[in-house]
């Protein structure tokens, strides 16, 4: 049996920490450069999404590869 610190994860990763704000678990983070508190959905069908009003505000269109989306 291994120690969990003994885990190698399969993609590169962060280490953070995560807080319950109401019912939503929210955490700091950053997406192609732009800060911010982001909320976890659990339920979510994919890895991670974002709102559209925040990837044109911060112009994520083009670096995310949105284009067409």
């Amino acid at each position: 049996m291994r120690h969990p610190s003994d885990r190698r994860s399969p993609c590169p990763s962060i280490r953070g920490s995560v807080r319950l704000q109401g019912q939503a678990f929210e955490v700091n983070g950053d997406v192609d450069g732009v800060s911010g508190i982001f909320f976890l959905d659990t339920g979510h069908e994919s890895a991670y999404s974002l709102e559209p009003e925040f990837v044109q505000q911060n112009k994520l269109i083009e670096p995310l590869g949105a284009l067409g989306a």
